[in-house]
């Protein structure tokens, strides 16, 4: 607190702390504290601070700090498929767990919007939230969504893609011999290949 105070015969009033130099060196701050009301019972314990009486001591009261009250959000990745989450609050904090799992947490009560994305040749899984299938899948198989309130500790994950199935593709080749008159026709239709873009060749008639 302020104080008035008389040093070498000069007086000054409402004086918050003094400074002065020290004999070795440096400086000290001197500060009037009778106004300090805590006791070591409300100072956390490890910490010190100066009594009323001017002495430091160490406070005893155990304090829980940085106490983590967010809702947590697990999201597991799957295979050949990516998901994405967000939710209207703009900022979700996100660390990684010991699987490598990112873990996102928000203070909020909020719906959370998922989406999932398959890659190429493959067909997307369903979202899965604490192993429920949720949302739709869109018509192409290649997206999912789906949006639901935060709950703490939920898993956001997914089933597996799908390989798109492919038919190969084989190459037919037809041979014509004749004889004769026939022969032309026979040495200009010698080897026929199928186009993957024409309809599949079913049967023949010569």
């Amino acid at each position: 607190m302020k104080v008035d105070v008389k040093i070498a015969g000069a007086n000054y009033t409402e004086v918050p702390s003094i400074l002065l130099p020290l004999t070795a060196g440096g400086k000290a701050r001197f500060c009037e504290v009778s106004d300090t009301t805590a006791e070591i019972g409300d100072v956390a314990r490890g910490k010190k601070f100066y009594t009323a009486d001017g002495e430091l001591v160490e406070g005893t009261a155990n304090v829980s700090v940085g106490v983590d009250t967010r809702k947590k959000i697990t999201l597991v990745q799957k295979d050949h498929q990516k998901i994405t989450i967000t939710c209207n609050h703009p900022e979700l904090s996100m660390q990684y767990d010991t699987d490598r799992n990112a873990v996102y947490a928000t203070e909020y009560q909020n719906m959370l919007d998922i989406t999932l994305k398959a890659d190429n040749d493959y067909y997307v899984g369903k979202i899965t939230v604490n192993g429920k299938e949720q949302g739709t899948v869109s018509s192409n198989h290649q997206y999912a969504s789906a949006s639901m309130p935060i709950s703490d500790g939920m898993i956001v994950s997914a089933t597996d893609a799908v390989l798109i199935p492919t038919s190969p593709f084989t190459t037919v080749n037809l041979t014509l011999q004749g004889q004769g008159s026939q022969f032309l026709l026979g040495s200009l239709l010698m080897t026929l290949a199928q186009s993957p873009d024409s309809p599949k060749i079913e049967g023949i008639v010569v």
